[in-house]
């Protein structure tokens, strides 16, 4: 085999690589979005965690404010997906990315 054939060869599988990596990375979700949606106000943070799974972080944001944060660029998700709670450890919120 010629070696300009085995650069190409090489080149192609590295170009293939990346685009399996990527269509990975930009589908995948944080966590399930059907279980993302049946998270309301008012559930505790233990009835998430039930639901979502532990939570890749955990941010206080203020003493009366946290939140419990799924996926992210660091563990290799393009999704990210956020639940707030009060200081009570009741959801007040949540958000979705996309």
């Amino acid at each position: 085999m010629k070696r300009t054939t085995r650069v190409l060869m090489v080149v192609l599988a590295l170009v293939l690589g990346v685009a399996a990596f990527m269509a990975f990375f930009v589908s995948s979700e944080a966590v399930s979005a059907d279980r993302f949606a049946q998270i309301t106000d008012g559930m505790t943070e233990t009835q998430v965690r039930e639901l979502l799974g532990a939570p890749h972080h955990v941010r206080r944001d203020a003493p009366d404010r946290s939140a419990f944060f799924y996926g992210g660029f660091q563990r290799a998700k393009w999704c990210s997906m956020e639940v707030f709670f009060d200081a009570g450890g009741r959801v007040t919120g949540k958000f979705h990315d996309h």
